[in-house]
């Protein structure tokens, strides 16, 4: 017992000895790991120290011997997973400081546990400076801050998982950036939340971007949706992608992502023929196979299957690098233009009481008739001028709408008794013209002509009124008679008045001995060609007068002769005359000389000069000659150009427009401006009227002088005016008479007038009354 008492002692001792060693052993194997404190424990070196006494005392050094061989074992072997648990953290903390990620750790609580360096710049802090702020609700924007404190404690509380959202953070220079949140909870190995981790991505440029194009994309969709034009599109697959409100509300479908093959079914294009286009000739499908179609009119049915005309304009969509990106098509609605346009051409060919040709179409026909018939054997033509007699008469007697209703009634009968192959037109007046064509027979020219009078025999009934009337007739034959449409048609006249005042009622052939009016037309042709050496000739000036104003701002320079034995000769006389003998180039001139140095006159007078229209001729027109007459002209007078207007009618323009052009522009050089006279008695096209550098239109007298009860000459007044606005031209009315058609005029925006409402033409003298007197008068 004795023994056993100091051996259990000491085997007590060994035993703490060895508790002592795994301690020390577990202390190194933590160092090698570098996990928590490994310093030494000093009561397990003491224990171990009295262990290894006590052992050695009673030779049982052997117990820890074993022990410590099997620790330094059990080191070695832990000895790589020590290595790559150190790896793996090396790298979990190069990913955490070097991510592009912002990083932030918190607790449910909001309070910031770590983040990384990618999270302080997103915000503009060094790493320390962040460290400043301990809690989340720091640097979040005020609005964020309780949506965000409610969130973190239902992930603490495991109440909801890992969501994604944005919020607001404070930035160093005060402005508030937008952060892309991705929030996921950390839990440890029993499942409770220990930390929240979030990433951050800064989207604040991105969403401005989106915001950016998505302001964009609504105003283009707004600027198109307010277009009056159709404006549509297709991807480089041909699928419909883009239809403006105009495309949408003329039948092309709201839903996109259809085929041009579902297209076509809805919404049909047509030639101007209205034959079927077919699918591979479509303005967008022809665009995308880069065909493109630029200005091509088309026809298509609205949705109340009404026919409407399109201007379409298409063509093919590239990006910078020319890949295709489909087709984009503009279609202007031209259905109303062209319905205008085709109303003033009839009304410029066509007689509005009677609806027949006018005199512009019968001499084009005529002409047309004399070009396709200049060989012998092609074939004869009669033309039959007709007159009413006594018409003048009915009008003083029973009014002019009765009269009115005659016309209509003879134009009906006359056209009832003609062949299809007669043309029937309205000559003006009372009087009507028939292109009869005929084998050549002249007693059977004589019957059909006999027949046609006989149509008029019955009596007409008109407005309760019973009038009986005849007509007288005048023949000539093409080309037998000529091979001028003006010359036929005189002719033809002389004979009408020859019968009318020899056998009136009946129809007369012309024949040369009624030549009594060419024998006077000679003579005044002879007089003409003296008229300019014996100063026969004059200017008087018509003032043009601003509507809005009521002051004068030029005049028209009027040629008038004073024939020694006729008196003062009309116009419409004499100056036919000098454009067909060709005395018109040397009267041209002597006009432009006279109105410049007038002008001079005026302002020598003290006067404040006015610009002054001068009249041009066709053959002034030739070659480079009115450009050397004005030359002359202004440098003569030492006027300023601006002082010198020159009109050319639209039948000028039309002859050759290439060649007028070029003239207007060396006029415009000069300082000359250049207006179109007696618009609408031609027929212009507004692309052509659009290239021509000229400031002003004026308008015929014949669409003024009805206005403002006529609704045609109302309707094509619009027309001009509304044109002339377009393309930033004057308009000056002609022929102005009553106070009613200025105010008509004036409330359509025209600019000018002329007329006898204001003063006819007067001499120089008179017109100076109009100037203003100057201090100190300038003609440059």
């Amino acid at each position: 017992m004795n023994f056993l008492s100091p051996l259990l002692v000491d085997l007590g001792i060994i035993a703490l000895a060895m508790a002592g060693a795994m301690m020390l052993w577990l202390k190194l194997i933590q160092h090698l790991w570098g996990l928590g404190n490994s310093s030494p424990y000093p009561p397990a070196v003491l224990l171990f120290i009295a262990g290894v006494a006590a052992a050695v005392r009673h030779r049982l050094l052997l117990l820890p011997g074993l022990v410590l061989p099997g620790v330094l074992v059990l080191g070695w072997q832990l000895r790589p997973l020590k290595q790559k648990l150190h790896r793996a953290n090396a790298q979990l903390q190069a990913a955490f400081n070097y991510s592009g990620i912002g990083i932030l750790l918190v607790n449910g609580g909001g309070e910031v546990l770590d983040f990384n360096p990618a999270f302080s710049q997103m915000l503009g802090y060094e790493l320390e400076e962040l460290r400043a702020f301990p809690r989340v609700n720091d640097f979040l924007h005020p609005d964020d801050r309780n949506p965000v404190a409610e969130q973190l404690v239902e992930i603490a509380d495991a109440v909801v998982g890992a969501y994604c959202a944005h919020r607001r953070y404070r930035h160093k220079n005060g402005q508030y950036r937008i952060l892309r949140w991705h929030v996921s909870p950390v839990q440890d190995e029993a499942g409770a939340v220990n930390a929240i981790v979030c990433y951050a991505i800064d989207v604040t440029d991105e969403l401005a971007r989106k915001q950016l194009v998505e302001r964009q994309t609504a105003f283009l969709h707004a600027v198109l949706d307010n277009m009056h034009d159709m404006a549509y599109a297709c991807d480089e697959n041909g699928l419909l992608n883009y239809a403006n409100a105009a495309a949408i509300r003329a039948g092309l479908p709201a839903k996109t992502a259809l085929s041009l093959r579902q297209l076509e079914l809805i919404s049909a294009v047509y030639a101007i023929d209205r034959t079927r286009v077919p699918l591979a000739e479509f303005p967008l499908g022809a665009a995308l196979r880069g065909e493109p179609k630029v200005a091509e009119e088309f026809l298509t049915q609205d949705p109340q299957g009404r026919w409407r005309r399109y201007q379409i304009t298409a063509s093919r969509l590239q990006d910078t690098a020319g890949a295709s990106l489909g087709a984009a098509a503009l279609a202007h609605d031209v259905t109303d233009i062209r319905a205008v346009e085709h109303r003033f051409k009839w009304l410029i060919e066509h007689d509005e009481l009677t609806n027949l040709p006018n005199q512009t179409l019968l001499i084009e026909l005529l002409e047309g008739w004399l070009e396709t018939h200049a060989e012998p054997g092609d074939g004869e033509l009669a033309v039959f001028m007709l007159d009413i007699d006594r018409f003048c008469q009915i009008n003083d007697s029973f009014g002019h709408a009765l009269g009115d209703d005659l016309l209509m009634e003879t134009a009906a009968r006359l056209k009832s008794v003609l062949s299809a192959q007669d043309t029937l037109a309205r000559w003006g007046g009372n009087a009507f013209v028939v292109l009869h064509p005929c084998a050549g027979d002249q007693q059977q020219i004589q019957t059909d002509a006999e027949s046609l009078l006989s149509s008029l025999n019955m009596p007409f009934v008109l407005d309760g009124q019973t009038i009986f009337m005849s007509a007288s007739l005048g023949i000539v034959r093409a080309p037998r008679n000529g091979r001028s449409a003006t010359q036929l048609l005189s002719q033809a006249d002389l004979a009408m008045y020859r019968c009318k005042a020899n056998t009136p009622g009946h129809a007369m052939f012309y024949t040369a001995d009624m030549s009594q009016r060419g024998r006077e037309r000679i003579e005044m042709e002879t007089d003409l060609h003296h008229a300019l050496a014996l100063e026969q000739f004059f200017l008087h000036y018509q003032p043009k007068v601003c509507l809005q104003t009521g002051v004068v701002i030029g005049a028209e320079a009027l040629l008038r002769w004073q024939h020694p034995q006729h008196g003062l000769v009309s116009p419409m006389t004499f100056i036919p005359l000098l454009e067909e003998t060709g005395l018109i180039v040397a009267v041209g001139e002597w006009v432009l000389n006279a109105a410049c140095q007038q002008i001079r006159a005026w302002a020598t007078q003290g006067k404040t000069p006015l610009p002054i229209a001068v009249n041009c001729s066709v053959r002034q027109l030739q070659g480079d000659l009115i450009l050397r007459q004005v030359s002359a002209a202004l440098a003569d007078s030492d006027i300023a150009p601006r002082l010198l207007e020159l009109e050319i009618t639209e039948s000028m323009m039309l002859r050759d427009p290439g060649h007028v052009y070029g003239l207007i522009v060396q006029l415009g050089e000069l300082g000359v401006q250049t207006s179109i006279d007696d618009f609408g008695t031609g027929y212009s096209s507004l692309a052509s009227l659009k290239r021509l550098p000229v400031t002003t239109l004026k308008l015929d007298r014949a669409f003024v002088s009805d206005l403002p009860d006529d609704p045609d000459d109302a309707a094509i007044t619009r027309a001009v005016l509304s044109m002339a606005k377009a393309l930033h031209m004057q308009v000056v009315a002609e022929g102005v008479e009553t106070q009613e058609q200025a105010e008509f005029l004036r409330a359509l925006g025209c600019e000018a007038y002329q007329g006898w409402l204001f003063s006819p033409a007067v001499p120089p003298a008179r017109f100076a009354e109009f100037l203003t007197d100057a201090e100190a008068t300038s003609l440059s």
